[in-house]
């Protein structure tokens, strides 16, 4: 499915959780498209208090061999506190490609030295 198509999925089940008591400080995230839904929707979550942050494991910033197709637009004004982990080796973003996308300051980028 689409990022876009699953980011009610994502928002219903931090719903579900707070349903069910789990309290305290919630972080979300994901793996490739998982970690970009969670992007997604981590605004309205932090702006709401229902998140305290987000963590990308390998940010498909774009699809493999087309880096004009970036997935990078809402990542720049993005507010909730971000890690995304990012192998130098992923083809999804090197790091000398991520280096000019202006990402928001709420963006850490953790480079994992030959990581695909």
């Amino acid at each position: 499915p689409r990022a876009e198509t699953v980011n009610p999925e994502y928002i219903k089940a931090i719903a579900d959780l707070r349903a069910k008591g789990v309290t305290g400080k919630l972080i979300i995230g994901g793996k490739s498209m998982g970690g970009r839904v969670a992007s997604m929707v981590a605004d309205e979550m932090f702006s709401k208090g229902e998140i305290s942050g987000l963590v990308c494991l390998g940010y498909p910033f774009h699809p493999p061999g087309k880096p004009e197709q970036l997935r990078t637009k809402h990542l720049a004004g993005l507010k909730t506190p971000t890690l995304i982990f990012q192998g130098t080796r992923d083809e999804f973003g090197t790091r000398d490609e991520v280096a000019g996308y202006g990402l928001s300051d709420a963006i850490e980028v953790i480079w994992l030295e030959d990581g695909d």
